[in-house]
């Protein structure tokens, strides 16, 4: 998941993971709640650090079309999304996770969601593998139905968003319209 470096490996695009950005209504009560991209800086965040580059992930919304960077004041640097999330139920700081993940302390009311009108950049998500030429059959209706899987998730709450263009594939003798190869 995330912008991938340049490698020997073959990628496949499989959709986008969307983001949210919220806090515990505990948090919320006692810093306030954000109203623009901007408020974030002087609110306490808990926040995501890559494990290899050691990078904080900095949080991205659009903005009148382009991507803007947020760097909230950090109360934590995490790389771990289980402790992310304890971190953000606990009420330490807002945090910026995958909706899929979050959903269910969104719909219990643990977490609330914030700036709910501006729109978050998505994360991509791609299956990576050796080479095509010489992929086992086993692993291309691997990919395959992964891909399928994606390509059903595109409800507008979904947690991802799948390309626009489709074309049709068979696995195993099913055929399925589904994102581009």
């Amino acid at each position: 998941m995330g912008e991938l470096q340049d490698s020997t490996l073959i990628s496949r695009r499989l959709g986008d993971a969307r983001l949210v950005t919220c806090a515990a209504p505990a948090y919320l009560e006692k810093h306030g709640t954000p109203t623009t991209p901007d408020d974030l800086a002087g609110h306490k965040a808990v926040m995501f650090f890559s494990g290899q580059s050691r990078a904080v992930m900095d949080w991205r919304f659009m903005q009148d079309g382009t991507p803007v960077i947020v760097r909230p004041a950090r109360t934590m640097l995490v790389d771990n999304s289980d402790i992310l999330l304890s971190c953000g139920l606990a009420g330490l700081g807002m945090l910026q996770g995958i909706r899929a993940i979050l959903a269910p302390h969104l719909e219990s009311g643990r977490l609330v969601e914030v700036l709910t009108s501006y729109t978050t950049v998505t994360k991509p998500i791609s299956v990576l593998y050796p080479d095509r030429r010489y992929l086992a059959p086993k692993v291309r209706v691997f990919i395959d139905w992964l891909s399928a899987l994606f390509c059903r998730q595109k409800r507008p709450t979904a947690w991802i968003v799948t390309p626009r263009e489709t074309v049709k594939f068979r696995v195993s003798g099913f055929s399925h319209e589904c994102c581009p190869v």
